[in-house]
């Protein structure tokens, strides 16, 4: 089965606060949802564990992967769906940890999106970080068939967009020293990169592959007779129509 988008992202950017606050509209999908948030922040110098947590709706999210250099922080969070709020609009809550410092040239940013139709069992895979900088920041993830690689990504200025074969799904953009944004990409190939065009600048990324939920399976039994009934089909929850012909039998 395929991973789908589940409504509109949404982000958002601050500077010299501690914690940070916004709204995502959690939209109904299709059922086997995941929330993604990533997290980022700037500041002139940062210490040994710049850890940040996260709530969706007051619930706490999982932290996937993160990288930390000496003055740059991104992390990818998710939630699955049975810890999910109502539908409607959900307050998305950053705390930045004690290292954190408003006065030391602070600046948050955040995104969230949902997608649809996602393992709800191993939900991950294949975590990931990467930084550099240029125009191009790219995050390849090692994907298996039906994967889409996730990622959360920061940089210095307020421009980007969607490099090949990806979707940028929310971004918040500041004036400067940090903007942020949330992207995906339908699996390409064994690995899957995400790229994003932006200016000559640094940036870093965290990502993974996010799991599809599995398809149905059919089975059949019995003779291959003229008189099959359907109590000879084993379905496992689908349906199978039957073309007869004869005494031999075609399903579809």
């Amino acid at each position: 089965m395929n991973v789908n988008g589940a409504g509109a992202g949404s982000a958002t950017t601050q500077e010299a606060q501690y914690n940070l606050t916004f709204n995502h509209v959690l939209a109904a999908g299709a059922g086997n949802r995941v929330v993604k948030v990533g997290v980022s922040g700037y500041q002139a110098s940062l210490g040994a564990n710049a850890d940040t947590t996260v709530t969706y709706g007051g619930v706490a999210m999982t932290q996937v992967t993160k990288l930390q250099t000496t003055n740059r922080y991104v992390a990818l969070f998710v939630l699955k769906e049975a810890s999910l709020p109502a539908n409607g609009v959900t307050a998305v809550a950053v705390t930045y940890g004690t290292v954190w410092a408003p006065g030391n040239n602070m600046q948050q940013a955040a995104s969230c999106v949902c997608y649809d139709t996602v393992d709800q069992g191993t939900t991950t895979r294949n975590a990931t970080t990467g930084s550099g900088s240029g125009t191009a920041a790219a995050l390849t993830v090692t994907t298996s068939v039906d994967d889409w690689a996730i990622g959360a990504a920061n940089w210095d200025d307020n421009a980007v967009s969607a490099g090949a074969g990806t979707t940028v799904d929310a971004t918040g953009l500041a004036a400067a020293d940090i903007s942020s944004c949330v992207a995906h990409r339908p699996y390409n190939a064994a690995t899957t990169t995400v790229n994003l065009t932006i200016d000559n600048v640094t940036w870093s990324m965290a990502g993974c592959a996010l799991i599809p939920l599995a398809g149905g399976s059919a089975a059949l039994t019995g003779t291959a007779a003229a008189g099959i009934t359907e109590a000879d089909i084993v379905t496992g929850g689908k349906t199978i129509i039957l073309t007869l012909t004869g005494d031999t039998f075609i399903a579809a």
